[in-house]
């Protein structure tokens, strides 16, 4: 997906609240970059437990973090390297880097926030 692609998916869900499901950001992550997986748990829980046992019994991962600790496709960088694409996973949340902002959620929904203060481990796409 290049990057305009990437903007006009993630700039309608500015400022949404989260739902479990729906739209959540591990439901974002996966439309981004893995689009059949997403089509085969969307809609599927309603709950952050709920998902976690639905992607666990569909892929065999709990969580995005299990999937790109597993994927060839995915390596962990240094957060100081931060660029447009990169995912950074959190415990049980998943942000994407759009260069000095990054689509990240909150209690307020989704929103973008300053790139510098990502804390978590960072993902990079490399094939």
């Amino acid at each position: 997906m290049d990057k305009k692609q990437i903007f006009d998916h993630l700039r309608p869900l500015l400022g949404q609240k989260l739902e479990y499901g729906v739209n959540d950001c591990n439901l974002v992550f996966l439309e981004l970059f893995y689009p059949e997986m997403a089509d085969a748990i969307r809609g599927r829980y309603k709950t952050e437990r709920g998902g976690f046992s639905v992607a666990k019994r569909e892929f065999g991962y709990a969580n995005v973090g299990q999937l790109l600790d597993d994927y060839d496709e995915w390596e962990e960088i240094d957060n100081s390297f931060a660029s447009f694409g990169d995912v950074l996973f959190r415990i049980k949340s998943v942000s994407i880097c759009l260069g000095d902002k990054t689509f990240s959620f909150d209690a307020d929904g989704f929103k973008l926030i300053s790139t510098n203060r990502l804390v978590g481990t960072l993902y990079r796409k490399v094939k």
